[in-house]
């Protein structure tokens, strides 16, 4: 006799009947709709020991107690639902697109902008069509940035996705600056708030239809597009196997791009809705966490409904029932655990300082770059490796900073402010104190080393290499003495590359986090400013800059003086021909 798998009992089973009438299905889906609310109850009472039926009237009352809470209700609902429905066709390709704040704030910047510009100039139904078309292209267009260094270099698109919410985060605040209203209020305030121009219109009777119809659009549309289309078949087949997917003849790359362009599209129209549908303005929290939120609730969402499907913890009925309403019976007890598992968790930040998820999700994201990008180890640690990178060919400069320019960024424009407003400058660490203070013609600090060419070299290869490097290293410009020297992949040179910046920023940051020198206003200075020229600027007119970048600059010779002194005996050697080349 051979040994069969063992037949698992469901949890609880029906008896079967032959059929149900359609007043009795109905029945049934109400019934389950009871048993849910009952079910949550209990756990209710038993996780917080509060009153459930207390429990269910305050989340009703708060979302459906009034006629205008509960369109609000159901506008924050179609905010997330674009927001899913931005990112499905992503995340079903198993693109981790971790940008949709993102995208949500440069749609919202650009229909900001046209609302500002052509709001009374243009009738609002074209305002609007026009708005929708550029937030669509902005998000696309911020979408397929991440897509296309996926798809042509492999890199990662959950870090990369991540760092351009930041970026969108700084290109807001600077709109932001941009167009206060009124003039140092630091808010854009309510766009076109007396005529309402570029505003959804009220449909239905309602301000917010417009909204639920877009979306409802939108869904649908999604929809159909993934189950029915090509290009929704196509994804499919990427996001199970990139390799079955080009055994197939299917350009994975083209679909990536393609794929996130629509992703990012639909979240920029999410940008579009939130700024033209609901707040008439914009702010870094436009988007408010909605993006994170959005991922993180459909994730957890779909692997606990999974986890409890598989261990076939679900209501089984008979085969004659219909499946229309098997299924919902299926999705009971999934429903329950997570309905009441969400309530509980923001039942639980209420507790804490963030006050709900999006807030803990910001915090957590936010506070560890914010200890990085202020602090002296962190940039120490950041610096090395952006050196380290740059010793092997690899542009490190974009790769190191990335992580961390957003804060820093937010560093500038607080010393800027706070310049302004005449108060003691808070920070030592800002844009120009990377740009102006340690690439000393660019990153490595190698304007000492082209002047040792220039004036000290006696080999006839570093002399050549000196009068090409000078005119860009003029402009902190150093590609030409890096590869051409070489440092890259030059063991030897590596340790003056490497180590001087380090002692550069630590003498940088201790005499102006002791107020020896000045300290940076907040004002950008291009990268490409000549040196000492942006000393002077950078710290608002004073000489103090401009002394401690000789200094600086002095620093770096001495410790590139002995690397270059014995490279250049070496090369000597080696163009008399007294030592073999290598």
């Amino acid at each position: 006799m051979t040994q069969g798998k063992t037949h698992r009992e469901p949890l609880l089973r029906i008896a079967k009947r032959d059929g149900i009438a359609r007043p009795k299905a109905w029945a049934i889906r109400i019934i389950a709709v009871l048993l849910s609310l009952v079910v949550s109850g209990i756990f209710i009472f038993a996780v917080t020991k509060l009153n459930p039926f207390q429990v269910y009237e305050g989340i009703f009352d708060g979302a459906f107690g009034t006629p205008r809470r509960s369109w609000v209700t159901v506008r924050d609902a179609m905010m997330l639902l674009c927001i899913g429905v931005g990112l499905a066709p992503a995340f079903k390709m198993r693109f981790w697109n971790i940008g949709a704040e993102g995208q949500i704030l440069i749609g919202g910047i650009v229909t900001a902008g046209f609302m500002r510009a052509f709001g009374g100039d243009i009738s609002t139904p074209l305002l609007l069509v026009i708005m929708a078309v550029v937030s669509l292209l902005a998000g696309a267009a911020w979408g397929m940035v991440p897509a296309t260094f996926k798809a042509v270099w492999n890199t990662n698109e959950t870090l990369f996705t991540l760092m351009m919410n930041y970026v969108a985060i700084q290109l807001t605040s600077y709109f932001v600056a941009l167009w206060e209203n009124p003039v140092g209020s630091n808010t854009v305030g309510v766009i076109n708030q007396r005529t309402r121009d570029g505003g959804f219109p009220a449909i239905f009777g309602q301000e917010y239809g417009l909204n639920v119809l877009l979306v409802m659009l939108l869904t649908v549309g999604m929809f159909l597009y993934l189950k029915y289309s090509k290009q929704g078949y196509e994804i499919s087949v990427v996001g199970d196997s990139e390799n079955t997917a080009r055994y197939a003849g299917i350009n994975v790359k083209k679909v990536t791009i393609r794929t996130m362009a629509i992703s990012g599209a639909i979240c920029g129209l999410a940008g579009f809705i939130a700024v033209a549908g609901a707040s008439h303005t914009i702010s870094t929290s436009t988007a408010g966490g909605r993006g994170f939120t959005a991922i993180i609730v459909a994730l957890v969402s779909a692997e606990v409904y999974r986890l409890i499907v598989q261990k076939d913890l679900v209501i089984h009925l008979p085969a004659s029932v219909p499946p229309s309403i098997s299924r919902s019976f299926t999705a009971l007890i999934p429903a329950c655990v997570i309905i009441v598992g969400g309530f509980i968790v923001k039942f639980l930040f209420t507790l804490t300082p963030y006050g709900d998820f999006p807030g803990f999700v910001s915090g957590v994201l936010s506070a560890p770059l914010q200890a990085v990008g202020t602090s002296y180890p962190g940039m120490l640690i950041i610096l090395f490796f952006e050196q380290l990178l740059w010793s092997f060919g690899i542009h490190g400069s974009t790769i190191a900073w990335s992580f961390v320019d957003p804060i820093i960024q937010v560093n500038t424009l607080e010393n800027l402010a706070a310049f302004q407003a005449g108060e003691a400058i808070p920070h030592v660490i800002a844009q120009p104190f990377i740009d102006n203070f340690l690439q000393i013609g660019g990153s490595g600090a190698t304007l000492p080393l082209v002047v040792f060419l220039l004036l000290f070299a006696k080999s006839r290869q570093l002399k050549d290499i000196g009068r090409l490097s000078a005119a860009p290293a003029v402009f902190n410009i150093n590609e030409p003495v890096v590869f051409g020297l070489p440092i890259v992949m030059n063991p030897f040179l590596m340790i003056p590359f490497i180590l001087g910046p380090m002692i550069i920023m630590t003498i940088t940051y201790v005499t102006m986090y002791f107020n020896i020198f000045p300290r940076l206003i907040g004002v950008n200075i291009p990268w490409t400013t000549p040196y000492l020229i942006s000393g002077f600027l950078a710290t608002g007119g004073r000489i103090g800059g401009v002394i401690l970048q000789i200094i600086n600059f002095c620093v770096a010779f001495l410790i590139w003086f002995p690397f270059l002194k014995s490279w250049d005996k070496r090369l000597v050697l080696e163009e008399k021909g007294e030592v073999a080349a290598k």
